[in-house]
């Protein structure tokens, strides 16, 4: 059995939105208390928290975890109380760590409710996306690509197209970016289209094995060849499940998205010296991937392989 360090304890810990450290001062029956330490109580329904979000753990294995768990729990609280006793929980770096985390749980916490309140869609939304994305499904392929990313620069695009409409091959292009000093990466393999980006995918299924393109999509610049590409269609009824899924993930990143937005429409919020953001830069989102980034269906589609 493979053993659990301290450290993914404690991110299970993180995750389960609990700490060992001072486990309060209510009262608990001598049932719910499985180990002390010092005068902390470690009790079983800590056990069970950490537990519930390890992943992979055989069943049959479940009673050695939970007492390999439970001995993790006891070395963790012995370095807390030491950690007390030296007056660490006072030091600023720690403070801000502790003030992090709790944040971090309390917005997470917020999100998942938020999220939870959304409905799945219905059958006869997926049955929409499956006929409105041939290219993902019915006529999904896996092509096999040489790829080249690029920062988009004045003039290098048109450069780059009449590379390739003079026949030179991938490797010679590359010679050209060297000689120029441009930076770039190169890569080269199978991608199954969930993984190519929502906005080259139709194109790239329309070109021929030996055809190239050059296209900007996002902030990147790319120039793609096609050496080869195989059929690999999946069935609605395969489909339906993953399509489902990442339907609902979108809705719930929408309503996340929106809520904040809703937030922010209550609170005044400042900005004050050259910590603010530039306006033009968008905020990240910390919320699921969107659908048009294929990021759902790759890794839905990825179990049917």
């Amino acid at each position: 059995m493979k053993t659990l360090s301290p450290r993914f304890i404690c991110l299970a810990l993180l995750a389960a939105g609990l700490s060992a450290c001072g486990n309060g001062s209510s009262e608990k029956s001598a049932s719910q208390v499985v180990a002390k330490v010092g005068g902390e109580e470690i009790t079983v329904h800590l056990v069970n928290a950490v537990l519930s979000k390890l992943s992979g753990v055989d069943p049959a294995a479940v009673g050695a975890v939970r007492k390999q768990v439970l001995e993790n729990l006891v070395n963790q609280q012995l370095a807390v109380n030491e950690a007390q006793e030296r007056k660490l929980d006072r030091s600023p770096d720690v403070q801000m760590a502790l003030d992090m985390a709790r944040r971090e749980i309390l917005a997470r916490a917020y999100y998942e409710q938020i999220a939870g309140g959304v409905s799945p869609p219905g059958r006869e939304d997926a049955h929409k996306y499956y006929m409105d994305h041939p290219a993902l499904f019915s006529a999904r392929k896996v092509f096999n690509v040489q790829q080249i990313d690029l920062k988009p620069e004045d003039g290098l695009e048109v450069s780059l197209r009449q590379d390739l409409a003079a026949g030179r091959s991938m490797e010679e292009v590359v010679v050209g970016l060297k000689a120029k000093s441009i930076k770039y990466s190169a890569s080269a393999g199978a991608k199954p289209a969930e993984q190519m980006p929502m906005d080259i995918l139709p194109k790239l299924a329309e070109l021929k094995d030996g055809q190239s393109l050059v296209v900007a999509s996002g902030d990147v610049l790319r120039v793609i060849r096609l050496l080869s590409s195989q059929l690999a269609p999946v069935d609605e009824a395969q489909a339906t499940p993953i399509i489902t899924q990442a339907l609902l993930n979108e809705a719930k990143g929408k309503a996340v998205r929106g809520e904040i937005e809703r937030l922010k429409s209550k609170v005044k919020v400042e900005y004050v010296g050259a910590e603010a953001p530039d306006a033009k830069v968008p905020a990240a989102e910390n919320t699921s991937p969107k659908t048009g980034d294929a990021a759902n269906l790759a890794k839905g589609l990825a179990g049917l392989k």
